[in-house]
C-alpha cells in the first residue's frame, strides 16, 4: 500500500465524511435558494409558499453547513456557507442585542392607537368629506393607509396629491408617503427604512416616554389572481 493511501485511510475527516463534496452542493443549493428568496419574496405571489419557512432557519441551516464544511476541510464550502450565513442573518428575525439591553417594562395598554385600512383608491368614487371625517373620527396616533392612488381600470394606477387636505385634517400628524402607501403619525418619526418588498412602507417611530423605537410596516397585500402580481 502506498504512503498516500495510508494517509487517506487514516484521515478522520475522510473516514467520517465519505464523499464530503455533498456539503459544497448543499451549501451551493442553499445559497441559490437564499438569492432567489431575496429577489422574489414580496414580489412574486408564488414565493409565499417558500417564505413560510421559520425565519431562524435562515441562520440555523447555513450555520450547520458551515460547521460541516469545516469538518470536511472544504474551503470553498466554508466560503459559500459563510456568505449564506451572513446574508441570511437579517432574514432570521433574531436580534442578539436584545439579550443584553436589560428588561424594560412594556408600554401601558392604550399608549398608542394604531389603525390600518385599505382605502379602496382613496375616495375616488365617494365624497371626500365623509371619508376624511371617518378617518379623523378614529383618532389614531398612527394610521397605516393603503391605496393612496386612483384606479385607471386598465391595470394601472394614477398617483394623487392630497397632502394639503391631509395637513388640514391631521395638523398634529406627519405624513410619510411612498408607493401608494401613507403612514400618518402623531409620534416623532425616527427613520424610514427601505425594505425588499415594493408594497411595503416601513417607518420607525419614537414611543412616548422612554423613546424606544416602534417599527411600523404599512403593507399592501395584492390579490393573488395573476402569475405576477
Amino acid at each position: 500500500m502506498r504512503t498516500a493511501d495510508v494517509l487517506a485511510a487514516g484521515d478522520p475527516a475522510n473516514a467520517a465524511w465519505p464523499g464530503g463534496g455533498w456539503v459544497l452542493w448543499a451549501a451551493g443549493a442553499w445559497a441559490v435558494f437564499l438569492a432567489a428568496h431575496l429577489v422574489l419574496n414580496g414580489r412574486w405571489w408564488f414565493w409565499l409558499l417558500p417564505s413560510l419557512l421559520p425565519p431562524p432557519v435562515f441562520v440555523a441551516l447555513p450555520a450547520l453547513l458551515l460547521v460541516l464544511a469545516g469538518v470536511t476541510g472544504d474551503l470553498v464550502a466554508v466560503a459559500v456557507a459563510g456568505a449564506a450565513l451572513l446574508s441570511g442573518v437579517r432574514q432570521s428575525g433574531l436580534v442578539p442585542g436584545a439579550l443584553v439591553r436589560g428588561k424594560r417594562r412594556p408600554p401601558p395598554d392604550g399608549a398608542v392607537r394604531v389603525v390600518s385600512w385599505n382605502t379602496q383608491h382613496w375616495c375616488q368614487s365617494t365624497d371626500p368629506e365623509p371619508f376624511y371625517a371617518f378617518l379623523r373620527g378614529l383618532d389614531a396616533d398612527v394610521y397605516l393607509l393603503q391605496e393612496y392612488h386612483h384606479d385607471e381600470f386598465d391595470g394601472t394606477y394614477r398617483l394623487i396629491d392630497d397632502e394639503r387636505r391631509l395637513r388640514a385634517t391631521f395638523p398634529g400628524h406627519r405624513a410619510v408617503i411612498a408607493r401608494g402607501l401613507i403612514t400618518l403619525s402623531r409620534l416623532p418619526v425616527a427613520a424610514t427604512v427601505e425594505t425588499a418588498a415594493r408594497r411595503t412602507l416601513r417607518v420607525d417611530l419614537e414611543m412616548p416616554g422612554d423613546g424606544r423605537i416602534l417599527a411600523t410596516f404599512n403593507v399592501h397585500i395584492p390579490v393573488q389572481l395573476r402569475l405576477i402580481s
